[in-house]
């Protein structure tokens, strides 16, 4: 028993350890309330931080800390796995925003966060530029998350220096670039732009090479910057940006008469795809490519899918008309709604393998008009084809639920074998058209020559009724006309070998109202009136 209490014992310490262990190994939170904290993490950075950024702060730059060679940075992150965060117990996100007037000549004064460090997030704040903004975030670190945030031009400060009014004015309207520089280290991992509101913020890429995910989804874009792009690709460097960037699902609210919305320069791809644009928005002269620094036909692609039209600027072919290739009509069949239930397990097989081949079709970004038009065709075939088993599925019911006893045998015989094969059709997963069509046929026509079991009537009283005898010399011509037209219709009723119980009692009535309808002649002498006696 000893034994079995240390062995207990001895797990529950190294539970408690490693417990302990785990406890250690995730930072707790830093909270920054001021630039004096910010300051005194960012001289003494640590991997796997965690600032919660508990107030507004206003950056100035830092003398003291060189990076790269330089002093004079505002945020220079060069740990790894570092995240910036705004405090989610707020009502609204605090701001980071630069607060002292410096120009942007070194490297070092023209951005406000620069992220050397690998693996960092910067998420539910409001980022400003600094004052002659410039860059408000420069990436040069692998796999960096923007995520949350909203960035803005700085209504902040105050500080403007020696600016001009009209470098004030314009400065005020400029939310900075989220720029990614890869001219030190090419592939930046994965990048990732999500859910962020940018207001005349360009986003820009420079020397990130084809290795590098960058994904930018779920944004909301307002842009409006005299000569500016919303989206371009530079080469300040040696390094070229080979990269294909992917920007979809994000809500373009408005571009500027004088802006444009993507400018060129590099040899990536840049494609577009389930973007929201504000009514009335176009493309025309909003895509620029600039050959000042690599040829004209080498440049990237700028591929835009947009309520199913594909717009293809290739700058190989030219740099102004984009080859258009219309696939509306083709997500039109795509979406085509239907019940499996209601067909065939054969033809829906075959149906949703076309359509596979379809939905491929339409999100491959290079499908040209002739390869969606064919692929349009086969799907409409694929639905033509689709068999159609809702009527003999109401068929077999129908057949199922019949009341057997007040048919024939034979005929129920009859309908019964054609129900059993309507069955086997039905079963079929590969039943053809014109097979359902003969089944349904079939049970069908068996239905229609269903006999009705005859059942046995009564005609005892009617017999009698019209075998009363009485002496007709006694009664009006007129009343006896209405007796032998009864008379008629009673022996037509008893004679009739399909009369039901309702028609031979029908009869009766009427020839009991007949009779005793007569109406005697005046002259002559009746024992009664109306004639008795048994009928």
């Amino acid at each position: 028993m000893k034994k079995v209490l240390a062995i207990i014992l001895s797990m529950a310490v190294i539970t408690a350890l490693f417990a302990v262990m785990l406890a250690s190994a995730v930072p707790a939170p830093i909270n920054i309330s001021s630039y004096s904290d910010l300051k005194n993490w960012l001289d003494d950075q640590k991997d796997n931080s965690v600032l919660v950024i508990k107030n507004d702060i206003a950056v100035i730059p830092n003398d003291t800390l060189a990076v790269s060679g330089q002093t004079g940075w505002f945020i220079p992150i060069t740990a790894n796995n570092v995240t910036i965060m705004g405090d989610s117990g707020l009502s609204v996100p605090p701001v980071i925003y630069g607060d002292k007037f410096v120009a942007s000549g070194g490297w070092a004064t023209q951005t406000l966060i620069a992220v050397f460090g690998n693996d960092c997030t910067i998420k539910d704040l409001t980022i400003m530029p600094k004052v002659e903004g410039n860059k408000t975030i420069e990436v040069l670190g692998r796999n960096f998350t923007l995520t949350n945030c909203t960035i803005t031009p700085n209504n902040k400060t105050s500080d403007y220096g020696s600016m001009t009014s009209d470098d004030i004015a314009w400065d005020k309207t400029y939310g900075g670039a989220v720029y990614f520089n890869g001219e030190s280290n090419p592939d930046l991992g994965q990048i990732l732009i999500d859910g962020n509101d940018l207001v005349n913020t360009v986003v820009s890429f420079d020397g990130v090479e084809s290795g590098t995910l960058i994904d930018i989804q779920n944004n909301t874009l307002n842009f409006d910057v005299e000569g500016m792009s919303m989206f371009s690709t530079v080469k300040w460097g040696a390094v070229d940006t080979s990269a294909t960037i992917y920007i979809h699902d994000n809500n373009i609210e408005s571009l500027g008469a004088n802006s444009n919305f993507i400018s060129q320069k590099t040899l990536g791809d840049i494609i577009l795809s389930d973007n929201t644009f504000a009514d009335g928005f176009s493309f025309d002269g909003k895509i620029i490519f600039n050959d000042s620094v690599n040829p004209m036909n080498t440049l990237g692609k700028i591929i835009i899918a947009h309520n199913g039209v594909v717009s293809k600027y290739d700058p190989s072919v030219s740099a102004t008309t984009p080859a258009i290739v219309d696939k509306t009509a083709l997500k039109d069949a795509i979406d085509f709604v239907f019940d499996d239930a209601d067909f065939t397990e054969g033809s829906v097989s075959a149906y949703n393998t076309v359509l596979l081949s379809a939905i491929y079709v339409y999100h491959n970004i290079d499908a040209s008009q002739t390869e969606v038009d064919a692929m349009l065709a086969n799907l409409t075939d694929a639905q033509d084809a689709l068999v159609g088993i809702t009527e003999l599925k109401e068929a077999i019911a129908d057949a199922n639920a019949l009341d057997q006893d007040l048919y024939t045998s034979s005929s129920v015989l009859a309908y019964m074998n054609a129900l059993s094969s309507a069955k086997d059709v039905f079963a079929n997963p590969d039943a053809t058209k014109d097979e359902i069509a003969n089944a349904i046929n079939a049970l069908n026509t068996a239905k229609n020559n269903l006999e009705h079991v005859k059942i046995p009537v009564d005609k005892a009283k009617l017999k009698s009724t019209i075998d009363f005898t009485f002496n007709k010399d006694l009664y009006t011509a007129e009343s006896l006309a209405n007796y032998y037209n009864a008379l008629a219709n009673a022996e037509r009723v008893y004679g009739d070998y399909d009369a039901t119980a309702y028609d031979v009692q029908e009869a009766l009535n009427r020839l009991n109202d007949a009779i005793y309808s007569l109406d005697p002649i005046k002259d002559k002498e009746t024992s009664t009136n109306p004639p008795t006696g048994e009928f």
